[in-house]
Formats: structure tokens, sequence, C-alpha cells
């Protein structure tokens, strides 16, 4: 322990100990130990510990992280296993915490509950917060992974280091990096803020229809917003008339209607092309029996990144 240094931290319910020393903060929990570069035990790190242990965030040492035996932060999850959700970084004002960093795929969250934040404009991408409303965001954090247990590991990566490697190559590549970009908090230009994400949702054919051993009449993505249910159809390559009468059917299945519970309803088209052939009525901003509107989007990969532009 450094000299002067306050009284350590200890939290025996989780194994957890946080003791100043020369150079920093010594964390210890359960077997492992690191240190954590140049913080000090005052009242923001003091704050900082209370507040994410009563929402739960106690897990410091996460399995393999840090992977050395130092760090620039002080990182905070659920558990050992978990994906990390936020840190006290070096961009936090250390050794006072000014802000914390809040991994990208919470990005959504912050928006809905209208969190004040802006992006890191380096590094990993993710989300700065400021400190003071912390609370605020770690009741949001709680609550919204306790209802989606899955956002504890992280988004699916969908095999992204092929797809960086080789480009799109198939339908499927399209739809996983198309649903991890929304997850991640991009394309809220056409998307708006998405709350939910579901890929090929079958539950929109009744189980005894045969059409649905055929993969028929079955959306390649839904995506909610607290006002829009919004219908995706997606194609690799050219764009035609078929794929529209396709998503007509989807936009008239009785079932989706009861999904939507009460949202408008967007149909979306994305594809890398568009036919020459194509009928211009089937691109007119309403289509289909209940006059939904319908949106033709095209993508392109370049740089290992997917962009969208609306036609």
């Amino acid at each position: 322990m450094a000299a002067n240094s306050p009284p350590p931290l200890e939290y025996a319910k989780f194994q957890l100990t946080l003791s100043g020393i020369d150079g920093g903060i010594e964390v210890r929990q359960r077997e492992r130990s690191y240190v954590a570069r140049t913080w000090q035990l005052n009242d923001d790190v003091r704050r900082l510990l209370e507040l994410s242990i009563e929402f739960g965030f106690h897990t410091l040492i996460r399995n393999g992280h840090p992977r050395g035996q130092s760090a620039e932060y002080l990182g905070f999850s659920i558990a050992p296993e978990d994906l990390w959700i936020f840190v006290a970084d070096q961009f936090s004002g250390r050794p006072n915490v000014r802000q914390i960093t809040v991994e990208k795929r919470f990005h959504n969250i912050i928006q809905i509950e209208k969190i004040p934040s802006r992006w890191e404009t380096a590094g990993g991408r993710n989300i700065f917060v400021l400190f003071e409303d912390a609370p605020r965001l770690f009741s949001a954090l709680r609550r919204r992974i306790n209802e989606t247990p899955e956002l504890r590991f992280g988004l699916p990566r969908f095999e992204s280091t092929r797809v960086q490697e080789t480009g799109i190559l198939s339908e499927m590549d399209l739809q996983r990096i198309l649903a991890t970009s929304v997850g991640s908090g991009q394309f809220t230009e056409h998307f708006g803020v998405v709350t939910e994400i579901i890929e090929n949702p079958s539950l929109l054919r009744p189980a005894s229809d045969p059409l649905i051993s055929a993969g028929r009449d079955i959306p390649d993505i839904l995506l909610k917003t607290r006002e829009t249910l919004y219908v995706l159809e997606l194609k690799r390559g050219e764009i035609g008339n078929s794929t529209f009468e396709q998503l007509r059917r989807y936009l008239d299945n009785p079932h989706i209607m009861e999904l939507a519970r009460g949202r408008q309803l967007v149909g979306c088209v994305v594809g890398n092309r568009i036919s020459p052939k194509i009928e211009s009525s089937q691109m007119g901003p309403f289509s289909g029996v209940a006059k939904h509107q319908i949106k033709t989007l095209l993508y392109n990969y370049n740089e290992k990144r997917l962009c969208i532009e609306c036609v």
C-alpha cells in the first residue's frame, strides 16, 4: 500500500479488493490481480465502485482480461465470462472520473433513454457518457440486460473476420452484417433507434402451414422501434420485380400486424443494384393492399465497412 493511501475498498461477497499503491490501484478478485495504472482511490473512484456494485456490475477481472499485469482502465461487467460493459479509462480524466466509456452495443439504449453522450472518434468507436449521468445509465443498462440477457455477451460477430476478407458472398452474409451493424447503433438515419432485431421470424407463419418448410413468406429481418416495424427483404445482388412482390406478401400477412402491435409498418428492400427491367410502379412510396410505405436501399461493402443509401 502506498504511503498516505486511504484504506482499501473490500467487497467480500464478490471477492474483490482495491488498494492504493505507488503508480495506481491494485485490483484483486478471486485468484487474480492487476494494477490500474495512475488511478487513485479518491472520492470519484469510490463513488464509481458504489454505483457499479449497486446495479450489479461487480466483476472487474474477467476471463482473460486484463491480459497483462497492468492496464489503463477499471473495467466493469456482471460476470467473469461476460463482455465488458463500461470502463473508467485514459479518456475519463484520471485520477478523477469525469466521464466513462460504454461499449458500443449499448448505443441504442443510451439513445432511447435520452442520456447525453458522444461517440469515441478513434479506437473502438465506443461511447462517452458523463459521470454525473452514471446513475441513470447504470439503471437503464441493468434493466435492459435483465430483459435481454444476450447483451451481457456482446453482439454476435457473425464470421465478421471472414466477411472482411472475402466480402459479402451470400444473402446470409448480408443479413448478418446488417443485423450486427444496426445492433451497434449504425443506420439510424434509415431506421431510427432500433429496440429489437428479429432475424428470420418464422413465427409469422402458423406451424401447420406447409410454406414454412420451404422458407417462404418469412422476412429476412424485422427491426422494431417505438413507432415503427421495419420489414426487410435482402438481395445480395439485383433487386427485381419479384423482390417487391415478395415484400408485399410479407406486409399483407395478418400475423405481422399482430407482431407490430400498433406500430406503423414500413417495408424495405435492400440490394446491391436495381434491375433495369424494374417497373417504376413497384418503387413508389406506397404499395400493397394495405398501402404500407416501401423504401428501397442500396448497399455497398467497401474498405471492410457496410454502407447503405436510400434510393
